[in-house]
C-alpha cells in the first residue's frame, strides 16, 4: 500500500443565524486563535473537549487512516469508520473472484471474522507544539536554501528526540505558512488494523470516483475497520492474540438529526492546499501543468478500463489504481474550471499589488514578486517534461521497477559488495511483489499509449537519446514495434524473465534491456533539463520568495486570522 504523512486539522464551517459560513482550517492546538468566535456561532464543546493532552478528547477519536485518509473511532473497542474510497485498496486487496468483497460487500459477524490488512495503519496524534521560536532563532536571512534546510533538520532532530524520550511514540517537525512557522507532532501508530465491513461498491462507490468532488452525492461512502493492540493496549505487529484497542475517546453517535443553523465543523487529515500560491504559480499549475496531467491520466483511465471491463481478476487488481488516478483527474478538471470562474488569478494579482505597495520601502521584501515571475518563466520550458516524469516515469509500475535498477548500477560502480547485495535483494523483493499486483498486458498498453503522447507533448529539443529520437522521427508504428521488444524481451514485463535475471543480475543484461534503456533515456532528459543550476536557482527563488510573500501579507494584515495550508 502507498502511504503519505498527513496532519490533523479542523475545517470550520461556522453557521450563524445569517447562515454565514466562515472559512478556516486550523490545527487543534491553535484553537485559542478563534475559539470564542466558534462559541459565538454555536459550538457547545469546550476547547479541552476538542484538544487535550491530559484526557481523552476529539483529537483521540480522529485518526490518520493508513496515512492517506481520515478515520473516526466510533466505539470503545477501536472500531473505525472511514470513507469507502479510503478503504478501497484494502477491500480490493483481500477480494478474489470467489470472495469478491468489493462487488458483494462484507460484514464480519464477530471479531474472529475480521480480516487483517498487512501494511495498513492507524495513527493517533498524541500532542502538537509550536516550535517556531526554537527553530527560527537558528536561521538567518543570509543562509542558502541548503544551509537553511540543514539547520532546520538539525534542530528538528533534537526536538523530536527530546519529545519521544522514554516513550514508544514517534515525532516529526513540519513547516507551515510557507516556512514561517514550525510545529512538532507526536504520534502513535498502530500496525494491526482489520477489515470489519463494507457495502457493495455498487452503493459504496455509486457514481464513481469523480463524484468524490461533486455535491450532492448519493452514495453509501463508508467502510469499517478496527484497531487492534497488544495486551498492554499499545501498538503491536499483527498477532492472533492481539485484542481490540481500548479507545481513549470515541465519537458518540446522535440519531437526532440536524436542524437549520446548527453549528458544523469538519475534523480530519486533509491532503494539500496552496491557498497562498501567487498568481504566477497558479497560472503555471492550472493553465500549463494540469492540462497535461489531465490528458495523461485520462489516457491511463481509458486504457485500464478497456482491460477491466473484460476480466474480473484484472478489475479487482486495478480497481484501487484506477480510483487513485480518477480521483485527482477529476480534481484537476474542477480546479481549472473554478480558478477561471472565480477569477482567482485576478484576485491574486490585486493582493500582490497591495503587497508591492506595502513593501516598497522595506528592504527585506525587495524583488519578491519579480523573483517569482522570473523563476516561473524559467520553469515554464519544462512543464511537459515534469508532468510526464510525475505521471509516467514515476507512476507506471513497470517503469518504476526498471528505474530503480539505476541504483543497482550505482552500487556496482561503487564496488561495494555488501551494498550491491543489499540493493539487489531489496529491488528483487519490491519487483516480485509488483508482479503480483499488476498485469503485464495492462502495463504494456499503458506504456505504449503514454509513450506516444510523450513524444508529441515534450518539446523536440528535450527528447534525447538514440531510442527516443528514433521513435520521435518514425512515429506511432515505431512505438508499437518497440513495445513488442519490451513485452517480449524486458525482464520488467515478465515475472519468469525477471526471476532468472534477479538470480544473477549483471550490468550487461541490464543495459541491454529495452525498457531499462528507454527509462534511462527519459531520466537523462529529466536530469539534463529539470536539474540544471538554472532550474535549481529558480526553485530556490520560489521557495524563498513564497516564504517572504506569506510573511509580508500576514504583516500587512495584522487583524486577519490566517490559517495554515494543509501540507500532506
Amino acid at each position: 500500500m502507498r502511504f503519505k504523512t498527513t496532519f490533523l486539522l479542523i475545517a470550520l464551517v461556522m453557521s450563524s443565524f445569517m447562515s454565514r459560513a466562515d472559512e478556516g482550517m486550523w490545527l487543534p492546538f491553535m484553537l485559542g486563535r478563534n475559539y470564542e468566535e466558534m462559541k459565538a456561532n454555536g459550538l457547545q464543546l469546550t476547547a479541552e473537549q476538542i484538544y487535550s493532552v491530559n484526557q481523552g478528547s476529539l483529537k483521540d477519536a480522529v485518526i490518520s487512516f493508513g496515512g492517506f485518509c481520515t478515520g473516526e473511532i466510533v466505539s470503545k473497542n477501536g472500531m473505525i469508520f472511514t470513507n469507502h474510497h479510503c478503504g478501497y485498496d484494502a477491500i480490493a486487496g483481500v477480494s478474489t473472484k470467489e470472495k469478491n468483497y468489493l462487488d458483494n460487500g462484507f460484514w464480519a459477524k464477530n471479531h474472529g471474522e475480521e480480516i487483517a490488512i498487512p501494511g495498513l495503519t492507524a495513527t493517533f496524534m498524541i500532542r502538537m507544539e509550536d516550535v517556531t521560536a526554537q527553530i527560527s532563532k537558528e536561521l538567518t536571512s543570509t543562509m542558502t536554501a541548503a544551509e537553511r534546510a540543514a539547520k532546520i533538520k538539525e534542530i528538528s532532530a533534537i526536538l523530536t528526540k527530546d519529545a519521544t524520550a522514554g516513550t514508544h511514540y514517534e515525532a516529526f517537525v513540519r513547516d507551515f505558512y510557507n516556512g514561517n512557522e514550525f510545529y512538532l507532532f507526536v504520534k502513535e501508530t498502530f500496525k494491526d488494523v482489520r477489515f470489519v465491513g463494507t457495502p457493495p461498491q455498487s452503493v459504496g462507490k455509486y457514481g464513481g470516483d469523480t463524484d468524490n468532488w461533486m455535491w450532492p452525492r448519493h452514495t453509501a461512502d463508508f467502510s469499517v475497520f478496527r484497531v487492534y493492540a497488544g495486551s498492554d493496549n499499545k501498538p503491536a505487529d499483527f498477532n492472533a492474540a492481539n485484542r481490540p484497542f481500548e479507545a481513549r475517546h470515541h465519537l458518540p453517535i446522535s440519531l437526532k438529526g440536524v436542524q437549520e443553523n446548527d453549528y458544523a465543523m469538519v475534523f480530519g487529515f486533509p491532503g494539500r492546499t496552496n491557498r497562498y500560491m501567487t498568481s504566477y504559480g497558479i497560472d503555471q499549475t492550472v493553465n500549463q501543468l494540469q492540462p497535461v496531467q489531465v490528458d495523461i491520466r485520462g489516457k491511463k483511465l481509458e486504457t485500464m478500463k478497456s482491460f477491466m471491463d473484460k476480466d474480473v481478476d484484472i478489475r479487482l487488481m486495478y480497481s484501487s489504481t484506477y480510483a487513485n488516478v480518477a480521483n485527482y483527474w477529476k480534481n484537476f478538471i474542477g480546479q481549472q474550471a473554478q480558478v477561471k470562474n472565480n477569477n482567482v488569478i485576478g484576485k491574486k494579482k490585486e493582493l500582490e499589488q497591495q503587497f508591492a505597495n506595502y513593501t516598497k520601502s522595506k528592504a527585506e521584501y525587495a524583488n519578491v514578486l519579480e523573483n517569482l515571475e522570473s523563476a516561473y518563466k524559467t520553469k515554464a520550458s519544462t512543464v511537459a517534461l515534469r508532468a510526464y516524469q510525475r505521471e509516467f516515469l514515476f507512476s507506471v509500475d513497470a517503469m518504476v521497477n526498471a528505474y530503480r535498477y539505476k541504483f543497482y548500477l550505482e552500487a556496482l560502480a561503487a564496488k561495494d559488495e555488501q551494498k550491491t547485495k543489499t540493493t539487489a535483494d531489496r529491488l528483487k523483493g519490491i519487483t516480485m511483489e509488483s508482479f503480483d499486483l499488476t498485469n503485464a498486458n495492462v502495463e504494456n498498453a499503458i506504456i505504449e499509449e503514454l509513450l506516444k503522447m510523450y513524444l508529441k507533448d515534450v518539446p523536440s529539443e528535450q527528447i534525447i537519446g538514440k531510442i527516443l529520437k528514433g521513435l520521435k522521427a518514425k512515429g506511432d508504428k515505431a512505438v508499437a514495434a518497440y513495445m513488442k521488444s519490451i513485452s517480449g524481451k524486458s525482464v520488467f514485463t515478465d515475472k519468469a524473465r525477471f526471476e532468472k535475471f534477479a538470480a544473477n543480475p549483471t550490468e550487461k543484461a541490464l543495459k541491454a534491456d529495452p525498457l531499462f534503456k528507454l527509462v534511462m533515456e527519459m531520466d537523462e532528459a529529466n536530469i539534463k533539463f529539470t536539474q540544471t543550476d538554472e532550474m535549481k536557482q529558480a526553485d530556490e527563488k520560489i521557495e524563498k520568495s513564497n516564504r517572504l510573500f506569506v510573511k509580508g501579507i500576514r504583516e500587512m494584515q495584522p487583524d486577519k486570522k490566517f490559517y495554515p495550508d494543509a501540507n500532506s
